[in-house]
């Protein structure tokens, strides 16, 4: 006869699946995502692309895309009901991001955010750095919004 020995769960893995699960650890990993790659795409240096006559910055295109994205993604955080699973950790940001990609980058390009406030930005103009960090500090306070609006209902 062998004897199996059951193992038993620790209070401190408990503890854990309780944190995880009320606090949302998920939306914490989406959170830190996003404002990594918004803060690259914020503070790196300019990458130019020449399209016929005319100078495209990469970041002309991306940052106000991301900072759209993550104002969709937070207005949608407010107005569905509260999140239950990874379904919802997934989609809500992904859709956020693209009408944000699309529409952002369009107007991003279209009225030459890079070349008048990252290029700006990088040459030392304060007026400019002042309108990037401020960019950057509105983008905290939305992605706070998102993932604190994540897990509850504000609208019946």
């Amino acid at each position: 006869m062998s004897v199996t020995k059951t193992k038993k769960s620790t209070g401190k893995m408990k503890s854990f699946r309780k944190f995880s699960d009320e606090k949302g650890i998920g939306i914490i990993i989406v959170s830190l995502i996003s404002l990594g790659v918004l803060t690259i795409s914020l503070f790196s240096k300019p990458a130019y692309i020449v399209e016929g006559h005319t100078f495209i910055l990469d970041q002309s295109t991306i940052t106000p895309g991301l900072v759209l994205g993550i104002s969709i993604w937070a207005i949608i955080e407010l107005f569905t009901r509260g999140a239950k699973g990874i379904v919802d950790l997934i989609v809500r940001p992904v859709i956020g991001y693209i009408l944000g990609l699309i529409f952002g980058g369009f107007l991003g390009y279209e009225f030459n955010f890079g070349q008048y406030v990252v290029v700006a930005a990088m040459s030392g103009n304060p007026a400019a750095l002042y309108f990037l960090f401020s960019i950057f500090a509105f983008v905290i306070v939305m992605i706070a919004d998102a993932a604190f609006a994540h897990r509850r209902k504000f609208i019946n």
